[in-house]
């Protein structure tokens, strides 16, 4: 049963974001190690929330970097009943971003933003060989209760300096992008602005340049207490030796109040063979946020 203060199933939702850092092999190349086996172990946990009651376990899902078919395909088979993959399959990576849901999901739409990385770190860095996008869709909760969710990877940063993020201007008109677009796809709803819960890996964060200009371009809207303090890119991943902040979140827009959010997938699993070792789940920890309406 939902906790004290929330509402029901029909009117909240149990909301997660995750980068699975799924880049492809090139050659000998493996810019994202152990990829297959990390895939199968974040299926396994996503269909044991799947069999979770509503609430109780993730209800919807936003993944980026699934940049492979493989990939796709296999954590499209992870107990949740719907998805949007709006793939390009013409190119060898394209946007990563998947939507799995328990709920139905309606109008499925993609963005490719207009303004993309380029120049030589683009190249070094592989930002130039991907199609930073968005994806929207509805949750049908009920016959008569939608909320939209949209799902997004912005261009990476690869310094905290602001005068010399090559792409901090690439970034913001990105986010622009993602913003009005959203807002935009918002239908009205019983005579109000439909729910909106914009998640995904915006690279930046409390700290970032970019985190000062959310008031302004968002308007009233809610995270989960305690996010900001959390990290998403940091020990005890084991990818990482510093913390680097929270670049990844969930927020809700147009009445929907984060109510309470935590990091997940922030334990390791065992890969058995040749040698038994424990693996990380990606190189990001996950964030999961329940919302309600207000």
């Amino acid at each position: 049963m939902p906790g004290p203060g929330l509402l029901s199933a029909a009117v909240a939702l149990n909301v997660l974001t995750l980068n699975v850092w799924g880049l492809p092999a090139i050659g000998f190349l493996v810019p994202s190690p152990m990829r297959a086996e990390r895939m199968t172990a974040i299926c396994e946990v996503l269909r044991e929330q799947a069999a979770l009651p509503a609430l109780e376990g993730w209800d919807v899902i936003l993944l980026q970097e699934v940049w492979t078919a493989e990939d796709r395909t296999t954590l499209k088979n992870c107990g949740y009943t719907h998805s949007v993959d709006l793939e390009n399959t013409q190119r060898a990576l394209d946007s990563g971003l998947m939507i799995l849901s328990r709920f139905p999901l309606r109008e499925g739409k993609k963005l490719v933003f207009s303004e993309q990385a380029s120049g030589d770190q683009a190249v070094s860095t592989g930002e130039a060989f991907t199609t930073k996008s968005a994806l929207i869709a509805e949750v049908e909760l009920a016959a008569d209760q939608h909320v939209l969710v949209a799902n997004t990877h912005l261009t990476s940063f690869y310094t905290r300096d602001e005068a010399n993020d090559a792409f901090l201007v690439t970034r913001r008109v990105q986010w622009r992008q993602l913003v009005q677009w959203t807002l935009q796809n918002r239908r009205t709803q019983a005579g109000s602005p439909q729910p909106v819960i914009l998640g995904g890996d915006f690279n930046f964060g409390p700290g970032f340049a970019q985190w000062r200009e959310m008031d302004s371009s968002l308007g009233t809207w809610s995270q989960a207490p305690g996010a900001e303090a959390a990290c998403t890119i940091c020990p005890p991943n084991l990818m990482h030796s510093e913390n680097e902040g929270k670049v990844d979140h969930l927020v809700g827009l147009s009445g929907l109040s984060a109510v309470s959010g935590q990091t997940e997938f922030t334990g390791t699993f065992t890969i058995p063979r040749p040698a038994s070792f424990q693996a990380p789940y990606s190189d990001h920890f996950g964030y999961s946020t329940v919302f309600r309406l207000d």
